[in-house]
């Protein structure tokens, strides 16, 4: 039986691609809470709860043993265009569907973008028009192996790009999360110091339209 496991890493932060991975393997037991044998001597575990340099091992590892893996990007811009027509879950759901359609499998499982995992696994069945299963939960990373080792790949993925940009920029960028004050004062610096953004920010974000707002109010009663 070929499963496929999918995962995102980036879909809340105001810096930084979205990634989506998909990890392809074949189970000999029906217990898909287990590993399948190709990954049965990784150390597969949840990407939030290890560190950077254990990723990349594992990722490496995770390469060399699926049957197939297929990964998505999303840049900012486009993240920016498709949110003047649809809503995030939306996003999401047409983008797991284009990673799936990307993998021949007979079962596939979902770490949930929706927080009604039943309706977001019934839209990717809806949209892929075929019969076959469709497991979407939350939190699939903690629970299935497989869905582990796609967060694992999507997360190393972004990762790199994010200390990609720290070295083009000469400058820490944070993790690129609202919530990270690193993040929140590079936003703002950066938009007092040039009056926009980068390429590589979400314009549409609320957290980039209150750094914005704020700026300028501030500059508004800027003195000669």
């Amino acid at each position: 039986m070929k499963v496929v496991g999918v995962d995102e890493a980036g879909k809340g932060p105001v810096i930084g691609p979205m990634l989506l991975c998909a990890v392809k393997c074949d189970f000999k037991e029906k217990d898909l809470k287990k590993k399948p044998p190709s990954l049965k001597n990784i150390n597969v575990k949840d990407s939030k709860k290890t560190s950077f340099k254990e990723r990349k091992s594992i990722a490496r590892q995770i390469k060399q043993r699926s049957i197939k893996i297929v990964s998505l990007r999303i840049d900012p811009p486009h993240i920016d265009e498709l949110r003047k027509i649809m809503n995030m879950n939306e996003i999401m759901v047409n983008s797991y569907l284009r990673i799936l359609e990307k993998v021949e499998f007979d079962k596939a499982i979902l770490d949930a973008a929706d927080v009604n995992s039943d309706r977001f696994g019934e839209r990717i069945k809806e949209k892929l028009g075929n019969n076959k299963e469709i497991i979407s939960k939350h939190k699939a990373d903690e629970k299935f192996p497989i869905v582990s080792a796609a967060s694992i790949l999507a997360k190393v993925k972004r990762d790199k790009k994010i200390n990609q940009l720290e070295k083009n920029f000469d400058i820490e960028i944070g993790t690129g999360y609202p919530h990270d004050k690193k993040t929140r004062n590079f936003l703002r610096n950066y938009f007092e110091g040039n009056g926009s953004f980068p390429i590589f920010v979400r314009r549409s974000w609320n957290t980039t339209k209150k750094v914005k707002k704020a700026v300028q109010q501030t500059n508004i009663y800027d003195f000669d």
